[in-house]
């Protein structure tokens, strides 16, 4: 089953917090958010929001086995 997405102004009304606070979170990545191109719109997962209102990481943000690509010379 999928994950129910939010807009920043759907997640705002949930968390109770103002859509610039939530907009700015995402850009700062506090927030874990998706774009399918930059300046998009922005689609938050309820587990992430869930996260974000507990104060904790998402799922998504708590990986740190990833090595970031390098490119060939």
């Amino acid at each position: 089953m999928l994950e129910q997405q939010y807009t920043p102004a759907e997640a705002a009304k949930i968390a109770r917090r103002h859509v610039v606070t939530i907009r700015r979170d995402l850009v700062d990545k506090t927030l874990h958010g998706t774009q399918r191109v930059d300046g998009g719109r922005w689609l938050i997962s309820e587990g992430c929001l869930s996260a974000y209102m507990a104060g904790a990481k998402c799922a998504h943000q708590a990986v740190t086995n990833v090595t970031p690509l390098r490119r060939s010379a």
